[in-house]
């Protein structure tokens, strides 16, 4: 069927741009399929309103949504290969009001990436590393959605199992990432498996490392704390802005300063920017594949320095002003990418000269 060639092509399509996302939009006259790469939106094609409900009639034929429900949201996941690697489609559909439309968000089913290859600065791949050899503890990645947060998790997780043994546990909502290396266990609200009820069954299956997809509530961020204290090393996610935002987090949600410090070993906050392109004359182009896109910044919160905030001793300033500054001398961000960042980081109060 033409659909079906159509759909086959716009996956393969985004496969080979490593795109993140797949947003299948009606308009009144037509129908537009955009897709995320490198973290911005690119306009890919246009087609008739009558293919582009085929294609999200056929998608939620593959992925087991009810074809004729149209007037509410609905969620569902397939596996399917794309470019010789499997690949885990997450589709959410969302109803308009003449039409519908559908999200895919794409995850390469992939032994993950070396942390080196991550970060802009093998420094801070170095420093990362070094906390995963901690016998037991919380490490928090912070940032906002999409940031990358849980590719790093994992790409850690994947260093450990190159060291010594250990029975690594992950619990999340849903799972992005077949590892054969992890016991993998997902959140279903639907059953009554909660992160809060899950993490309670984890802790029993001896585990040596956690990975906490996020702490989301006062439940699980006491699970978390919890787990922490009892000797396993607990890593998780948290939406926050900067390391001391997240040390304020976890007091919101109920934890007493002298818990937090007693097992917050590491706060880092991640940030993605996009790669000055020596091939392309400003910003990369989406069908560009000769350099890297992105890369990961951290500012990370350790130690005494940790301590201090805990504390209330004053949040330390930020130092993704610095990192940038650093990474624009050495040619690796273009301006553009610089002042986009500044205003970002305006935006949310903490001034940063660059």
């Amino acid at each position: 069927m033409e659909v079906e060639r159509l759909t086959r092509s716009v996956l393969h399509s985004a496969a080979g741009l490593r795109a993140s996302d797949i947003h299948i939009l009606p308009r009144r006259d037509g129908g537009i399929i955009r897709c995320r790469i490198s973290g911005e939106l690119e306009d890919m094609q246009h087609i008739s309103s009558e293919f582009l409900q085929k294609m999200i009639a056929h998608l939620k034929f593959l992925s087991g949504m009810d074809i004729g429900e149209r007037r509410r949201p609905q969620n569902s996941s397939f596996e399917i290969y794309l470019k010789d690697t499997l690949y885990a489609l997450r589709l959410s559909t969302f109803p308009m009001t003449f039409s519908e439309t559908m999200v895919v968000r794409m995850h390469r089913q992939a032994t993950p990436e070396p942390l080196k290859s991550l970060t802009l600065f093998p420094s801070q791949a170095v420093r990362l590393k070094g906390f995963t050899t901690l016998p037991h503890g919380l490490i928090l990645l912070c940032g906002p959605t999409g940031s990358g947060k849980t590719t790093t998790l994992y790409s850690l997780m994947h260093e450990m199992t190159n060291g010594e043994k250990r029975n690594i546990i992950t619990l999340e909502d849903p799972v992005e990432q077949q590892h054969d290396q992890f016991l993998q266990m997902e959140v279903n609200e639907k059953a009554g498996v909660t992160y809060a009820h899950g993490l309670k069954n984890v802790l029993r299956h001896d585990p040596d490392v956690i990975m906490l997809g996020e702490i989301r509530d006062d439940e699980s961020a006491r699970m978390a704390v919890r787990a922490a204290m009892t000797g396993h090393l607990v890593l998780s996610t948290l939406h926050a802005s900067s390391p001391s935002a997240a040390v304020r987090r976890l007091e919101e949600f109920g934890i007493s300063q002298s818990d937090i410090s007693e097992t917050l070993t590491a706060v880092c906050v991640q940030t993605l920017v996009r790669l000055a392109c020596p091939y392309c004359s400003s910003t990369c182009d989406a069908y560009c594949r000769k350099g890297r896109k992105r890369a990961a910044l951290f500012d990370i919160l350790s130690g005494d320095e940790l301590q201090r905030t805990i504390a209330g001793c004053g949040p330390v300033p930020p130092k993704i002003g610095l990192l940038m500054k650093k990474a624009y001398a050495l040619g690796y961000l273009s301006g553009s990418e610089i002042e986009k960042w500044v205003k970002r980081i305006d935006v949310i109060g903490k001034k940063t000269t660059i």
